[in-house]
């Protein structure tokens, strides 16, 4: 029920009714404001429905080459590491057998060496080669 304003003399109806306008120019300016928020949101540029499903599924293209390319370098990665697995066992082979080499050379002198493991044949062989290379064909 509204207040009964016949009571009011002049001075107070009017202070009240400016304290009336006040408060419903407050609520106008609100709405005002929320109708302009609404306004602006509803413009925002969202991705309609078929381009967010088409980023989606280049995401997901992405997704499983990066997964793909991971797998093969841990592939790769693997490989690498049993090469220099081998070739550390390779090197070890070649470390003893100077060593052993050394040690024979040692006891018996560089040219037992040469002729025990063929080097001067070898060497005879690969120079046959390259003269007959050097010479005129038919």
């Amino acid at each position: 029920m509204p207040p009964d304003l016949s009571l009011l003399d002049e001075a107070g109806f009017e202070i009240v009714r400016k304290g009336a306008l006040a408060a419903a120019q407050a609520r106008l300016a609100e709405a005002e404001r929320e109708r302009d928020l609404a306004i602006a949101h509803d413009r925002q540029p969202y991705p309609t429905a078929d381009a967010y499903e088409r980023a989606c599924s280049a995401l997901n293209v992405m997704n499983t080459r990066a997964m793909d390319f991971e797998d093969r370098l841990r592939n790769v990665q693997n490989q690498r590491d049993a090469l220099r697995s081998r070739c550390e066992a390779m090197r070890e082979g070649l470390k003893q057998a100077v060593e052993l080499l050394d040690e024979v050379k040692a006891q018996w002198g560089a040219d037992y060496l040469w002729e025990k493991w063929g080097l001067t044949a070898a060497i005879e062989k690969v120079r046959a080669a390259l003269a007959a290379a050097q010479e005129p064909q038919a």
